[in-house]
Formats: C-alpha cells, sequence, structure tokens
C-alpha cells in the first residue's frame, strides 16, 4: 500500500509547477509524513491549485460557450444531414426522369 500511495503522491505532483513540485516533494520527505497523510496533503494542494483559475469568469464562459455549441450542433447536424438526404433523393428522381442527352 505505501508504494501505491507515493507512486500517486508522485503523479500527483506532476499537475503542480516545476519548482513548486520540487519544494513539495522535498518538504513531505522532510516531515517524514505518513504515505497516506502525504496522499491526502497533495491531493488538497492539487485541488486548491487547480480551483484557481475558475473562481475568475472568464472559464466559466467559455465553458458555457462550448457546451452551447456542442448542444447545437448536436441539434442541428441530424437535420442537415436529413437535408442532404432528401436533395440526394430529389436528384436521383430528376436524374432518371430526365432523357439522356444525345452528345452526336
Amino acid at each position: 500500500m505505501t508504494r501505491i500511495a507515493w507512486w500517486m503522491v508522485e503523479s500527483l505532483s506532476r499537475l503542480l509547477d516545476g519548482d513548486e513540485r520540487e519544494v513539495v516533494r522535498g518538504d513531505l520527505a522532510e516531515c517524514g509524513t505518513s504515505p497516506a497523510q502525504a496522499l491526502r496533503e497533495m491531493i488538497g494542494l492539487v485541488i486548491r491549485r487547480q480551483a484557481v483559475p475558475w473562481c475568475d469568469w472568464r472559464p466559466w464562459v467559455m465553458l458555457a460557450s462550448g457546451v452551447g455549441y456542442t448542444t447545437t450542433l448536436e441539434e442541428t447536424l441530424p437535420w442537415i444531414v436529413s437535408l442532404g438526404r432528401e436533395n440526394s433523393n430529389e436528384l436521383e428522381l430528376l436524374a432518371s426522369s430526365t432523357p439522356p442527352l444525345d452528345v452526336s
């Protein structure tokens, strides 16, 4: 279990900046924390660091616009495809009803 916990701490530390990663890993080693405690500390730190950008309004606007665009695309794409199928059926009917041209 301790190996897995330290591996998870190492993996989570990759989400931090390079300088901060070295400082945090050094602090954990210096304090002699248990693997479970180190894992809890690292999870808390990573969550706090990843949550900071979401305190601004801009990421939320980008997220909402991306979701809105995707939803609109999902709603309109089947309609566009069905129009294409109707047009191709009309073209086939038109082609079959017109006599061939004599090119001679």
